[in-house]
């Protein structure tokens, strides 16, 4: 029984060997990591964010995403403690220079509010949800990403808001 499960064992490292070769033939020029500048969008006023590309099947392409953004650097008393922002999505874009795409994702934010009872600053920590749709141009040999987004953000999951976003990005 042995020797069946070695054998077994080499064939799928030399399968994945020959595939992964075969993968990377092809995409020699797909960059997979993006770093962006957003301006409005899911992460606030603006966000800095990293995308990985972990899944291209012709001209369909799946991304993660995490971000980041602060929004005041001062509380009410203007002491340094800012107001975060965290992007998180997974997205697919499909296309091959002119991409449509369309992505979930959830914001964490921890604000500093003021406590009514105390007068003094705390931090309040909430989720909200927001969706992606928008046009992304990504040359294939160029390393340059510019996108415009439609995203709509359910604030707080209570409350709906109208949002869009505009990213210009570098891609590795």
């Amino acid at each position: 029984m042995k020797p069946y499960i070695f054998t077994i064992v080499i064939l799928f490292f030399t399968a994945h060997s020959i595939f992964a070769q075969a993968n990377n033939s092809k995409t020699a020029t797909a960059y997979r990591h993006t770093i962006y500048l957003e301006g409005l969008g899911a992460g606030g006023y603006g966000s800095f964010n990293y995308e990985y590309g972990y899944f291209q099947k012709g001209d369909l392409k799946l991304n993660a995403r995490a971000g980041f953004s602060t929004y005041m650097l001062t509380d009410f008393l203007h002491r340094f403690n800012p107001d975060i922002i965290f992007p998180l999505s997974a997205g697919l874009v499909y296309g091959d220079v002119h991409n449509l795409e369309i992505g979930l994702g959830q914001m964490f934010s921890s604000i500093s509010e003021i406590n009514l009872e105390t007068f003094k600053p705390h931090r309040v920590n909430r989720f909200s949800s927001f969706a992606i749709a928008g046009y992304r141009w990504q040359p294939k040999r160029w390393r340059v990403m510019v996108r415009l987004a439609y995203t709509p953000i359910l604030q707080f999951n209570q409350r709906f808001q109208h949002w869009g976003g505009l990213s210009f990005g570098y891609k590795f």
